[in-house]
Parts: structure tokens; C-alpha cells; sequence
């Protein structure tokens, strides 16, 4: 199963989703709230290549760094992106 990764970055709002390399090209889109990322990225990229949302798998990565957040909540997002990379792997 294809697996794209996704960068989440923060703007006044809403959350920007980039996703590198899919079919050769960049797709973007965007969420207001991060639990939305997954929906809103799957869409765009399942209309650029033709297929099912539900035909391959993303991975959202959030850019904590640009924002105001304590070092326990960075700490968690890295673990919980560690999580479902083992998670696939494990899957894998």
C-alpha cells in the first residue's frame, strides 16, 4: 500500500497540508483543525491520482516547532508520530 507523509503547518486559522511526491507533483490542502488533516489530504490526494481515499496511507506530521507549546507537548506529538510510523511498520 502507497504511503505518503504529510506536513502540517500551522497559519492564522487553519492547519496547511502539504504532501510531497504524489504522482510526481505537490498536493496541498487544508484543515481548521489538525484531527481534520487526514480527511482533508486523503480527498485531494485521492482526486489527483483517481483512487479510493481508503487505497493508501498518510502520515501527518505537525510542525510543532513554529508554534507557542511546552516541551511536554512536543514530546508527545514526536511520540505518537513514532507510534503509528512503528504501527505501519509493524502492519508492514
Amino acid at each position: 500500500m502507497r504511503s505518503f507523509r504529510v506536513r502540517a503547518t500551522r497559519e492564522p486559522g487553519w492547519w496547511s497540508l502539504i504532501a510531497d511526491d504524489v504522482g510526481g507533483r505537490e498536493v496541498a490542502s487544508q484543515s481548521r483543525r489538525l484531527d481534520q488533516a487526514d480527511a482533508a489530504i486523503r480527498a485531494a490526494i485521492a482526486l489527483v491520482l483517481d483512487v479510493d481515499p481508503a487505497a493508501f496511507e498518510v502520515t501527518i506530521v505537525p510542525d510543532v516547532e513554529l508554534l507557542p507549546v511546552s516541551a511536554a507537548a512536543r514530546e508527545t506529538v514526536t511520540l505518537r508520530r513514532d507510534l503509528r510510523e512503528l504501527e505501519a511498520r509493524t502492519q508492514r
